[in-house]
């Protein structure tokens, strides 16, 4: 699957500790182990990207720039 997620410093909030950090990303790989997951048809074909939460759930020039930069790492893979 691609990713345009590069460390886990890009998954966590500033204020999420090592340990919470952690259960954020069993708790993902746990989502995508169930079968309608994988029934998903952009699961299927590879038609997702995983990104940071963290500015996608901002508003505001700053956010939205650093939005349109993981759509364009997730489609060209160059960042």
């Amino acid at each position: 699957m691609p990713s345009a997620v590069r460390d886990s410093s890009e998954l966590s909030a500033p204020c999420c500790s090592v340990e919470e950090f952690a259960l954020r990303l069993r708790a993902l790989m746990e989502v995508e182990k169930l079968r309608v997951w994988k029934s998903m048809p952009a699961v299927k074909q590879n038609h997702l990207f995983k990104v940071s939460a963290r500015h996608w759930m901002m508003s505001g020039s700053i956010a939205e720039g650093k939005i349109i930069d993981d759509v364009v790492t997730a489609v060209t893979g160059k960042k």
